[in-house]
């Protein structure tokens, strides 16, 4: 979870950075699209997607191999797929809160009301 806000936080932050604003629908979009990309350094699935695909490698996978019937790559995947949703609504989020506010306005109104509310009822 932790990966997945860093990810977000420093993709938009980029983006305002270069003067683009996620209330522009082109950016919008890109943002909604690099989520579904795991190796491209401007999604901000990227952190999370490394710290994901090592758990096959730790004492997950070991465990779930020990045990007919336990698959570690069916958690993984889940965990993928939770936290690529995470990060589009948190997306999704911030570009409606730009339209009545500066993106970093936004950008923090998200973090706080948006993110870190999905992490306390994930946890």
């Amino acid at each position: 979870m932790k990966a997945a806000i860093k990810g977000f936080n420093t993709q938009m932050n980029a983006k305002i950075d270069k003067g683009e604003s996620i209330k522009d629908e082109k950016v919008y979009q890109s943002l909604i699209s690099d989520v579904s990309y795991s190796y491209w350094p401007e999604s901000p699935m990227v952190e999370s997607y490394q710290i994901i695909r090592n758990l096959d490698e730790t004492s997950l996978g070991t465990f779930c191999d020990a045990i007919p019937g336990i698959s570690a790559w069916s958690f993984i995947y889940k965990l993928d797929y939770m936290l690529r949703d995470l990060l589009r609504n948190a997306i999704y989020t911030c570009h409606k809160f730009s339209l009545d506010m500066e993106p970093a306005a936004a950008l923090a109104k998200t973090l706080v009301n948006n993110v870190i509310s999905s992490i306390a009822v994930i946890e």
